[in-house]
């Protein structure tokens, strides 16, 4: 396997990782806002039990955004510094690092698909 690439294809990933956390941000809300309007016209306990079950998968998908958030400004940030001291060293990196965010990436996409489906079929039983 090859363990370098150009930091600017590393940038141009980041950059996509990103937006692809604000995407799944933005459809937290959309499943919180459909959670709420179930939880209103479904005054059921079992439902209820659902509905915060539901409420703290959504606040543990947000927290990792977050944290995963954070950790791509973080070797961003790394990069950048690596531009400015090396420019010239710097043109390829070794990807140890990048290839833990890769995986963390697509354990997050795995875990977060898995729950929205899990989530589209309670709101279809209970709509």
């Amino acid at each position: 396997m090859d363990n370098k690439a150009y930091i600017f294809e590393l940038h141009d990933e980041h950059t996509q990782w990103l937006n692809d956390l604000k995407f799944y941000k933005d459809q937290l809300k959309k499943f919180e806002e459909r959670l709420a309007h179930i939880s209103a016209k479904n005054p059921d306990k079992e439902v209820k039990i659902q509905v915060e079950k539901f409420q703290n998968r959504f606040l543990i998908q947000r927290n990792e955004i977050d944290y995963f958030r954070h950790d791509i400004k973080q070797q961003e940030n790394e990069l950048e510094l690596e531009e400015q001291t090396a420019p010239i060293v710097s043109v390829e990196r070794t990807l140890e690092e990048e290839e833990a965010l890769k995986e963390r990436r697509e354990t997050f996409v795995s875990l977060f698909e898995e729950m929205k489906k899990e989530f589209n079929v309670f709101v279809e039983e209970h709509l």
